[in-house]
């Protein structure tokens, strides 16, 4: 009896986990397919001029943001940037704004990747007005995976920023790919692959007209409706359909 109550309480606990990711594919499909439509909400304030972004760097160094949590960042993501480091032909700087990188922490992480990745700053923690000064003085940005962004994305798109993300099939992964459909950024940006990933970014880097083309995307979105005014009765009506199909025999 144990072992049956034991594998009962393991099956439940697979489909509540189950459900919560489908919830949550849920709600990024249903960003990165609905119209947006008017209504109050929270205000995406632009922080810089379009022609600041899509002018060449001054001392034509391309900096590279990647604004993430320590917990998000990882040796495959270190590897993949060594990667883009090697492929890139332009001269480029990584910038990580890693959240959470405090004391021993900021300087284990910083010994890291100041040894695989070259190039690399890593900031400590900063309060958001000096992380958001440094961070418009970037060039593009880079989510970290396989768990992505959102809050470093909106503040990216601030600044006009374009980027690249790595799709994935699982919910925390995916989100990232459903927000830059709703800006409007080209597809490719949302590579599929580690691969991609790497060829992606590159190709942002050395390609001064593709960023600037990127940059104007985001330039031209209304962030606002994009991340704040989504039709939410989609994700009511997603809710709906995967509590009718978990209530079937």
């Amino acid at each position: 009896m144990y072992y049956t109550v034991g594998m009962h309480r393991r099956i439940k606990q697979t489909i509540i986990r189950s459900l919560g990711i489908l919830l949550v594919l849920a709600l990024a499909s249903c960003l990165a397919t609905a119209p947006a439509r008017q209504g109050p909400g929270a205000a995406v304030n632009r922080s810089l001029t379009p022609p600041a972004i899509l002018s060449p760097p001054p001392d034509g160094t391309i900096r590279v943001a990647v604004p993430a949590s320590t917990m998000k960042l990882n040796p495959r993501l270190f590897d993949a940037l060594a990667r883009i480091a090697a492929g890139a032909s332009s001269r480029l700087e990584f910038h990580f704004f890693p959240l959470a990188g405090t004391g021993l922490p900021y300087l284990e992480l910083s010994r890291v990747l100041k040894a695989q990745v070259p190039g690399a700053t890593v900031f400590p923690e900063l309060p958001h007005e000096a992380y958001m000064e440094r961070l418009s003085k970037c060039d593009l940005f880079l989510c970290p995976f396989p768990y992505g962004n959102m809050n470093g994305i909106i503040d990216c798109f601030r600044f006009s920023l374009p980027g690249v993300c790595l799709d994935g099939a699982e919910s925390h992964s995916h989100a990232d790919a459903a927000f830059f459909a709703r800006i409007g950024l080209p597809p490719a940006l949302a590579a599929k692959t580690v691969d991609e990933y790497v060829a992606m970014a590159v190709r942002l880097i050395d390609d001064s007209a593709w960023r600037a083309s990127c940059a104007k995307a985001v330039t031209a979105a209304d962030l606002d409706a994009a991340f704040f005014k989504g039709d939410t009765s989609l994700f009511c009506d997603a809710i709906a359909v995967l509590i009718s199909q978990a209530r079937k025999p």
